[in-house]
């Protein structure tokens, strides 16, 4: 096994209570299912797209997308990216695993815009498991992060707003409605964890 792991932790839990109790269970195409809300992991990697990671789609409408880690806290659009090495769906577990690693040597400064990355070379995996009416996503990095980027590299999930637009929201005890008029400053919903800590 490696080294001690540098771990993310668990990085997301996300609740679905339906009137009756149903179980978040991997479906044939790779994807945990449950009463109208499918949780996909790297089910098609397209990140220029905004068509990677984990993505959640809740009655046909994809509402959270590009769930993966990055290397700034706001994602641009020639910002860098990882190579994805593996993706295993474990029926035994109920689980889907990703490997993947930073830098992408293709990508570093090459190209007509050319992508920039720092001098952080590390590996991670990402967890996505259903235990029950949850989704846990867990994020182990092969290596700490460096003091210098604590705080910029981190798990983004991306919401998709349109779907979302006057609709409330609950997260971590706390609530609010997301904005029809852009507004977003009173509504940011920004959870912060841990980067880092030994196991």
């Amino acid at each position: 096994m490696k080294n001690i792991l540098t771990s993310i932790g668990l990085l997301a839990l996300i609740q679905f209570h339906p009137l009756q109790a149903q179980e978040f269970k991997l479906d044939p195409a790779g994807y945990l299912r449950n009463e109208g809300v499918d949780v996909m992991a790297f089910s098609d990697v397209y990140p220029e797209g905004k068509q990677t990671g984990v993505t959640i789609i809740m009655n046909n409408n994809r509402v959270a997308a590009s769930g993966d880690i990055r290397l700034e806290t706001s994602q641009g659009q020639w910002q860098p990216l990882p190579v994805l090495r593996s993706r295993q769906v474990n029926e035994t577990d109920n689980s889907i695993t990703v490997t993947l690693s930073y830098p992408d040597s293709s990508r570093h400064m090459t190209g007509f815009n050319p992508t920039l990355y720092p001098d952080f070379v590390f590996q991670y995996t990402i967890r996505v498991a259903g235990e029950g009416d949850d989704v846990i996503v867990t994020v182990d990095l092969d290596t700490p992060v460096p003091q210098k980027y604590e705080g910029k590299i981190g798990f983004n999930l991306e919401l998709y707003p349109g779907s979302l637009l006057g609709k409330p929201w609950i997260m971590d005890h706390k609530a609010g409605i997301f904005s029809r008029t852009g507004e977003w400053s009173d509504n940011l919903l920004r959870i912060e964890y841990p980067m880092a800590r030994q196991l």
